[in-house]
């Protein structure tokens, strides 16, 4: 446990590209009903990148698709946790490896779908993961 209202970041892709999350409205929901903190992250870009730093510097578990915007993780700080959500047939694991070079705890969730499609996750096992983490 990092505090007693932990920053939580939900990555968030598009559905009309490869692996948005079909549930990212039901985990967000989900999420933010139970826990205070939530927001939703949409990777880094040039208009925003000094603030995104700042709020990925103070994130407790950053969460979300396997995609680009995962590499926020390298500016979360050490002993937080990133939880990426991959498709079951996508044997990328170069966040496993960007996890344990910055010194977070890693954890992975296989979801249905595959690299170029939707993701579809089961909320609550993803719910029962985070909690695992945050407690």
């Amino acid at each position: 446990p990092h505090s007693a209202s932990p920053l939580i970041l939900l990555y968030h892709r598009p559905l009309n590209g490869s692996r948005g999350l079909q549930q990212h409205h039901e985990l967000l929901s989900q999420l933010s009903a139970r826990y205070q903190n939530v927001q939703v992250y949409t990777g880094l870009h040039p208009t925003t990148f000094n603030a995104t730093i700042r709020t990925l510097a103070q994130t407790t578990l950053l969460l979300g698709p396997h995609g680009a915007g995962l590499t926020g993780a390298l500016f979360l700080p050490p002993n937080s946790t990133l939880l990426e959500l991959r498709p079951s047939r996508y044997p990328n694991t170069c966040y496993e490896y960007v996890a344990h070079a910055c010194r977070l705890r890693y954890y992975m969730y296989r979801s249905t779908g595959a690299a170029k499609t939707t993701m579809s996750v089961d909320v609550p096992k993803v719910m029962e993961i985070v909690h695992t983490i945050l407690h």
